[in-house]
């Protein structure tokens, strides 16, 4: 139905065509519902574009919402003792190799006397659980000595060594929140038959640089 509308005080009749119409109301069609009608008045007419919109509201690239949506595509899984990646007497447990975006959760079983040498890491934070055994911990200056239970934090950048006592094995579980020193593992370069600074050449690429093998 046409509108009368005033121009220049005299009132003239306005086509339907001239007509302001309701917002989203020349979307409407038939199956047409209102979350439809808004969704496209803002020129919205996919999942993408609409999870672009909110992308864009919040702050963050819409590469987070597609590699969130890759994320929800990965499984877990759970191990058995004794189960996982065995290397040279550890076992790696989770690295991006099953699936982890980049965290390393490793088994090690330290023979009797045994110890890993002073080193650090360049990008990971290590987190040690102890299983089973007794040892001593270096953190930068200072000695601790470490029973079943027990937890060591170090930092990236920290100097460290874990050394096992004499009469058994050291049996703990690490983590790290960076990758690279499961891939030192696999590697599995020989250090007796190396100086330190040959073996650093190798590893450093793998995050972990080390000051002696003692």
């Amino acid at each position: 139905m046409a509108a009368n509308r005033r121009v220049g005080g005299v009132r003239r009749a306005v086509p339907d065509s001239e007509r302001a119409l309701p917002f989203g109301s020349s979307f409407r069609g038939p199956g047409t519902t209102s979350r439809d009608i808004f969704f496209r008045g803002f020129g919205l007419t996919s999942i993408s574009s609409i999870f672009a919109m909110v992308a864009i509201m919040l702050g963050t690239p819409v590469a987070a919402h597609e590699k969130g949506h890759a994320q929800q595509e990965q499984h877990g899984y759970v191990l058995k003792p004794g189960e996982g990646e065995v290397i040279d007497g550890r076992i790696i447990k989770a690295s991006p190799e099953s699936g982890t975006r980049g965290s390393v959760l490793i088994y090690d079983e330290m023979a009797g006397g045994s110890t890993s040498g002073v080193h650090y890491h360049l990008k990971a934070d290590e987190i040690f659980y102890v299983l089973e055994g007794l040892g001593t911990v270096m953190l930068g200056d200072e000695d601790i000595a470490v029973e079943p239970g027990d937890t060591i934090f170090v930092p990236v950048g920290q100097d460290h060594k874990i050394t096992s006592s004499k009469d058994r094995p050291l049996k703990v579980i690490f983590f790290l929140d960076k990758p690279g020193l499961e891939e030192q593992f696999r590697l599995n370069p020989d250090r007796e038959t190396m100086t330190v600074e040959q073996f650093n050449a190798i590893v450093e690429k793998y995050g972990t640089i080390y000051k002696t093998f003692k």
